[in-house]
């Protein structure tokens, strides 16, 4: 889980708030301009405007820094005129370019839908000359457009949630009874309680949420039956 931000804004002009300064693009018919309207609804006006003429080109931002073991959040929405092949890392901003993070999002663009990704990664090394790389195949002309990007340092942990369910599977082919022997008022993902027993049909599984606080299964169980002894010793006296 991600409890909030710890630093400022690392990626250059990022925002493309009033001009695409920081940018730039490579060959020549990949090209990143400002576009101060009529942005694809969904990206926003301002925003940076990428063309590619029939090229695999790329684009890239100014340089930062990225820390070894630090974790960091990196937002991004962009959109595309035609279905593009379409990649965005972290690299060196000189050569050789290697890749710095171990990031990297490769999707296939569909024209005309709008993308907005978050992630979270930690570099595997520091780097003071780090860029953000993104890099597009068209076979015809193409224009991509890029809302506001991010990149911030975060605090981030890593919650152990294993104790918060239970999984329960049946591989057999025959009906299954699970006993939960710990706990009682389990619920399903779709918020329904389930009993101290759950039945699977044949190669079926299910997860269940464990309850915060109850009586336990053992307990409940107990309870029944010596509330049934009580109920036969009741009978048993009313009929002498």
């Amino acid at each position: 889980t991600v409890n909030g931000y710890s630093g400022e804004e690392l990626l250059p002009n990022g925002d493309f708030a009033t001009s695409a300064a920081d940018w730039g693009g490579w060959p020549s018919q990949s090209v990143i301009s400002w576009q101060q309207t009529g942005c694809p609804s969904g990206v926003g006006s301002p925003c940076g405007h990428w063309t590619l003429a029939g090229v695999s080109g790329l684009i890239n931002s100014g340089s930062f820094l990225l820390k070894k073991g630090q974790t960091y959040q990196f937002n991004i929405t962009v959109s595309a005129s035609a279905s593009v092949p379409f990649s965005a890392s972290f690299i060196l901003n000189a050569n050789p370019y290697t890749t710095v993070s171990g990031f990297s999002w490769s999707p296939l663009l569909v024209a005309g839908e709008v993308y907005t990704e978050s992630f979270i990664f930690t570099p595997t090394m520091t780097q003071n000359n780090t860029r953000l790389n993104l890099y597009a195949t068209a076979t015809g002309s193409v224009s991509l457009y890029l809302g506001s990007l991010s990149l911030s340092a975060v605090d981030a942990t890593l919650s152990d949630i294993t104790d918060q369910f239970t999984f329960l599977t049946n591989p057999s082919a025959e009906e299954a009874r699970k006993q939960l022997a710990d706990k009682t008022k389990y619920t399903d993902v779709w918020g329904d309680e389930q009993s101290c027993e759950v039945v699977l049909e044949p190669h079926a599984s299910t997860l269940l949420v464990n309850p915060v606080s109850g009586p336990h299964c053992d307990d409940a169980a107990a309870g029944l039956s010596i509330s049934l002894l009580l109920l036969l010793a009741c009978l048993a006296i009313a009929g002498n």
